[in-house]
């Protein structure tokens, strides 16, 4: 830290008032702040040591003179707003029809691009060992004895500045950082610009890859350069064009990202070769309508809030009543009907059940088989999701249990189901069920009961057919001897797993095997961790794999890097929405990159060319 605090106060004195362009003083001008890595701006486009610092350069206050009335109708006119000292309850009044208008609402001061290279001047002179000592002797402020015989110069640590964009070139950031020798001496700057542009619409409007080439090697003096590429598809954005499935009241959504890495790049928007590798990182939230899964998650949702009344004495009813519709007393007794004569199987499944809540685990673009062998349970179940009152569960209810008494129903349920209503059927094989008396929650806590069974029975017979688990695989999930709460969270942990084998089958297509990795994690993740931790999991895998979705939508993002012998890179990245918010492009959405014309494009360039200024003696 001190080596730091040393370098923000060198770089300062060396800014004395004679060495600024401007003829005002260092601090009426420039804020110089000392950031950690994990807040530098181009992390995902420049390496830079980890758990380090840099140093970040901006405006200090806006120039009085960008605030007269010839300023706003001759140049690019700024708005600045901190909003990290914006309420919620305050607004925040921009007139856009100002002439050159530009947003800046990120908080960042940006200097123009003569303020930025004289800022890279002064941080190159003074990192160089053989001006060091003169500079110093020179400026108004000196630095003690400590910060010259350092064998690191205290401004050695990289800067960073925000630039304003303004044509023609374009510059949204310069920076430098030290180059040191093989003997750990420094020997030159590394400088860099980042400019960016767009939208692109056509391919036309995309630079050549030689001319890339070109540029860097011109930069660079190098004859040599290893290319690496890389592109990210973003499978679920590519699905629709209606931004409005994304959102709502979900804090967050489900994502299906592919980023594929290779090396040898030879043109722009090259697909990934046969042999790059690919990382699928896969985040399923439930209730997310772009899901495959989102017509299940309604029968769960409403089996979650036949559970909340439990609690809260107050059922939101997830049906409203209709005139037209048979009641729910009179469904249950043709189900009672059809039971006894043995016809069930023939009967319009419609009339026994609700289209609304019918979510089998099937899906068009999969071939999942229906689930057959439903019990009795199960199909009351069916039958009493669509209840539209607490009275519609009670005479049902009651009917059944006529039914039962009488001897007349002796219907079959599966060994395995434990639910009170299950123990009950078969108490009256033998004609030993007493009356029941349906008082308070017991109507209630019958229909959650078998909501919680026929649910997780749905989802295990699921991933057995599929031979995606075993059964000792579930065992956590299938555990005895739990109270209504604790087995109604793990059928929401097991859906969790449900809907992302799912999603990763059906637009994805992986092949069992990777199929099998993916539900055996998660499923253990889940063991130890609630259905409300959203995790992301990740696999990787050879990219060939996913050559038909290459085919069908464009990357959101596809970069290439270009690398000399000396380490020096250069980077072109081409992304659906800009890199950076300080300085505003066009209007910019966050479009579907699928295509039914492979010209059609949208994409924003961000260009990083870097130089190495070389040291030498006098």
């Amino acid at each position: 830290m001190e080596t730091v605090n040393a370098g923000k106060s060198f770089l300062e004195s060396l800014s004395a008032e004679s060495y600024t362009p401007d003829g005002l003083p260092f601090d009426d001008l420039y804020s110089v702040q000392v950031k950690p890595t994990d807040e530098f701006p181009l992390k995902d486009l420049i390496k830079i040591p980890k758990n380090t610092t840099f140093v970040f350069v901006q405006q200090y206050q806006e120039p009085k003179e960008s605030q007269s009335e010839e300023s706003v109708n001759n140049e690019s006119y700024i708005v600045e707003q901190d909003v990290s000292v914006v309420s919620e309850s305050d607004t925040i009044d921009i007139d856009t029809t100002l002439p050159g208008f530009r947003s800046k609402l990120s908080g960042i001061r940006p200097l123009t691009v003569k303020q930025a290279r004289w800022i890279l001047s002064v941080y190159t002179m003074a990192n160089n060992p053989y001006m060091n000592k003169q500079l110093i002797s020179d400026s108004k402020q000196t630095t003690s004895d400590s910060m010259q015989t350092t064998s690191e110069s205290p401004a050695s640590v990289p800067i960073w500045i925000p630039c304003d964009g303004q044509q023609p070139e374009d510059v949204f950031y310069m920076g430098g950082q030290t180059v040191k020798s093989p003997s750990g001496q420094i020997s030159g700057i590394a400088t860099f610009k980042v400019s960016c542009a767009g939208p692109i619409t056509n391919k036309a409007s995309l630079p050549s890859f030689g001319k890339l080439l070109q540029e860097h090697k011109y930069y660079n003096d190098s004859k040599s350069v290893v290319t690496h590429g890389y592109a990210e598809y973003d499978v679920f954005g590519s699905l629709t064009n209606d931004a409005s499935l994304l959102q709502g009241q979900l804090s967050q959504h489900s994502s299906l990202k592919i980023e594929c890495a290779w090396e040898n790049v030879n043109h722009i928007l090259q697909k990934p070769p046969h042999n790059a590798k690919a990382t699928v990182s896969i985040q399923a939230v439930p209730g997310d309508t772009i899901s495959a899964t989102h017509s299940m998650f309604r029968e769960l949702h409403t089996l979650v809030s036949f559970a909340q009344g439990l609690q809260t004495g107050q059922v939101n009813w997830a049906r409203k009543p209709s005139e037209d519709e048979e009641s729910l007393t009179d469904k249950t007794l043709l189900l009672v009907k059809e039971l006894q004569k043995g016809t069930l199987q023939k009967l319009d499944e419609s009339k026994i059940s609700n289209e609304f809540f019918d979510s089998p685990l099937h899906h068009q673009m999969v071939s999942v088989p229906k689930r057959e062998g439903l019990d009795f349970t199960e199909r009351l179940w069916k039958l009493f999701i669509g209840a539209t009152c607490y009275k519609d569960v009670i005479d049902s209810f009651n009917a059944v249990f006529q039914a039962l008494n009488s001897g007349e129903l002796q219907p079959m349920v599966h060994r395995n189901n434990v639910t009170q209503m299950a123990k009950m059927v078969r108490l009256s094989y033998d004609r030993k069920l007493n009356d029941v008396k349906l008082e308070e929650n017991i109507p209630l806590e019958l229909l959650v009961e078998i909501g919680i069974d026929k649910l997780r029975r749905d989802y295990i017979t699921y991933f057995i057919a599929e031979k995606l688990a075993t059964l000792s695989d579930l065992d956590f999930y299938t555990q005895s001897g739990l109270d209504i709460d604790q087995q109604l969270e793990r059928v929401q942990r097991l859906f969790n797993v449900v809907e992302l084998s799912l999603d990763s089958k059906i637009y994805l297509q992986l092949p069992l095997q990777n199929q099998r990795s993916l539900i055996s994690d998660a499923l253990k993740h889940y063991e130890n961790n609630e259905h409300t931790h959203i995790h992301t999991f990740q696999l990787t895998l050879d990219a060939a794999l996913f050559r038909n979705l290459y085919a069908t939508i464009q990357p959101r993002v596809w970069k290439v890097e270009m690398r000399s012998p000396s380490d020096i890179t250069s980077v072109y990245q081409l992304s659906s929405r800009p890199v950076f918010d300080h300085v505003s492009l066009s209007q910019s959405q966050d479009v579907s990159i699928s295509l039914e014309l492979e010209e059609n494009l949208h994409y924003f360039s961000t260009s990083v060319l870097c130089g190495v200024v070389e040291y030498g003696g006098w």
